[in-house]
């Protein structure tokens, strides 16, 4: 499922859609570059794309788990930080977990926790995590020990 909202910026539009196998190995140099974990992103991890004048800009992923899902490899390209593009992409992945019928979505930060404090998600620890959830590679070793674990009720 595509996102057909966009954001007009300076003239040009964002646009953030389901990514192409492509898009897929472009978003994994995009994540490692920024240090976010590229070797669970498995066919279970639906990537969006977030496209800026045609070249890939930032990213996101969705792994659902019935009506919880994990927020994934949110990531913003160099030339696109500061800008109000991480909000974009955080805000439209809500959208659409939310049409998908998502309640609630988890994630796991080691850098952003004020980032995603300001958009609403709240820190919670691993007990509180639904088990749906920890079965995901984020819980189980990919991310460090220390990392926060947050959530937000989208419904």
């Amino acid at each position: 499922m595509s996102l057909a909202n966009t954001l007009t910026s300076q003239e040009h539009e964002l646009l953030l859609r389901e990514a192409t196998p492509g898009q897929r190995q472009e978003i994994a140099a995009l994540l490692s570059t920024n240090k976010l974990p590229v070797n669970d992103l498995t066919e279970a991890v639906t990537l969006y794309a977030l496209m800026y004048n045609g070249n890939l800009a930032g990213s996101a992923g969705l792994e659902i788990y019935g009506t919880q899902a994990l927020l994934r490899s949110v990531s913003v390209a160099d030339s696109g930080k500061g800008r109000g593009w991480g909000k974009f992409i955080s805000h439209e992945i809500e959208k659409l977990a939310q049409q998908q019928g998502i309640e609630e979505l988890y994630l796991v930060t080691t850098t952003a926790e004020g980032f995603f404090q300001k958009l609403g998600y709240r820190k919670v620890e691993r007990s509180n995590v639904a088990e749906a959830v920890l079965v995901s590679g984020q819980f189980n070793g990919i991310c460090p020990a220390s990392a926060a674990i947050m959530v937000k009720q989208i419904q």
